[in-house]
């Protein structure tokens, strides 16, 4: 892969020096097998589904809480939010705190009988408050925002009575929605001045995909004529939405930052005709899991990846790949390495977990990372967290 604006210089030095290091890493690894890193913090124990951390568990609070997060409405710690432990917290985990509220389970995978379980790397949580950039097409104006993901809690908890909201029941409108299926015709093309890349629908008029390809850092400019092509049909881009940090960068650290939402100037409800893709967090735990298989040809592959190159969808299977000098690395954290076959034109795809890493079932997959950038044999991009969870799911300024 390789990105597709020519004259992003700035950003693409420090990325091949960094695939140079992480791809001779790499090629230790292929040599010597798999390996297993070290956890990166000491071990905690947490109470599995007490998400308002009141001590109960399976509480209404619980669930509508485990709802909000899940629609970007708040922040949860990750690993407590990965109710039945398969390394990825999505709505699938919302489900089943449900089970166990009505009864259906009796108790979460991988949990004591008190129903305690304990995390051998604890996910980091990305709660501070980011400044985005909004462009609009139609006047050229750009305006400004702040997002924060708000902490656990529901504003009027009295406290004593979890269950309840000033003496009322919380609302349940959380516990409608459920996890997208995956679907190929929810990956698209994106087209505009001397770029071409790709982009995935996320909401009705919404759809994802990187920075670079909005804007040019080098030029200093929004890139103009930007249109999707969704199954042979054209939209135009009314609004880009990219973080300030990309266009006004404070740290090197320039690629954590290469993620956008993009508004399509259409009355058609994007998502309800192509389909629409679902967000996972990936816990650290799981991350490290899926390095130490990185290299093992035998080895299950759990990431897969699709974007277009010269018009057709591309694809490609592979683990997570965890850098250990963090020198040449973006920052963990937010960032995620992976060793899926990519192709030029792919910048902006999403990077999916496949939950049970069988290649041959779609509808359990969901986006994990956005795809920023790299080589044949290496790809990374923006890594799924709580901060990016706000910025896609409860954005109130579009």
């Amino acid at each position: 892969m390789r990105r597709t604006i020519k004259s992003q210089e700035k950003r693409g030095k420090l990325f091949r020096r960094l695939l140079t290091t992480v791809t001779s890493v790499a090629m230790a690894l292929t040599i010597c097998g798999s390996f297993a890193l070290p956890a990166s913090a000491v071990p905690i124990t947490i109470k599995v589904g007490d998400i308002d951390n009141d001590g109960m568990v399976g509480k209404i609070a619980d669930v509508v809480l485990l709802g909000k997060h899940f629609t970007g409405q708040i922040i949860s710690q990750t690993d407590m939010v990965d109710i039945n432990h398969d390394g990825v917290a999505t709505r699938d985990d919302l489900d089943m705190l449900i089970s166990y509220l009505t009864s259906s389970i009796s108790s979460f995978p991988d949990t004591n009988a008190s129903g305690y379980r304990t995390i051998t790397d604890m996910t980091a949580v990305q709660n501070g408050t980011r400044t985005y950039l909004k462009h609009n097409y139609a006047n050229d104006t750009t305006t400004s925002y702040d997002l924060t993901p708000t902490a656990v809690g529901v504003p009027g908890w009295d406290g004593v009575s979890p269950d309840n909201t000033n003496g009322q029941s919380p609302p349940l409108t959380p516990l409608v929605n459920t996890r997208t299926p995956y679907t190929n015709s929810a990956i698209i093309e994106v087209y505009g001045s001397n770029l071409r890349g790709t982009a995935f629908i996320i909401g009705p008029q919404m759809v994802a995909t990187n920075a670079h390809l909005a804007y040019n850092i080098n030029n200093s400019a929004w890139l103009s004529n930007l249109r999707i092509v969704v199954n042979g049909v054209t939209y135009y881009v009314s609004e880009a939405h990219v973080p300030d940090e990309y266009v006004n960068p404070t740290t090197n650290y320039g690629l954590t930052y290469d993620y956008a939402l993009l508004k399509i100037n259409t009355s058609v409800n994007l998502a309800t005709t192509y389909g629409s893709l679902s967000f996972g967090a990936v816990t650290d735990d799981k991350l490290n899991a899926l390095s130490g298989l990185y290299g093992s040809s035998s080895a299950t592959q759990y990431i897969f990846s699709a974007g277009y190159s010269s018009g057709a969808l591309t694809s490609g299977w592979g683990n997570l790949f965890n850098p250990t000098d963090p020198y040449y690395v973006e920052n963990p954290d937010n960032y995620l390495y992976y060793n899926n076959y990519t192709a030029s034109g792919d910048s902006g795809s999403p990077v999916l977990f496949d939950l049970d890493g069988d290649h041959t079932t779609t509808s359990d997959r969901v986006v994990i990372g956005v795809n920023a950038g790299g080589s044949p044999s290496i790809g990374g991009g923006p890594r799924i967290t709580a901060q990016l969870m706000k910025f896609y799911l409860n954005n109130s300024n579009f």
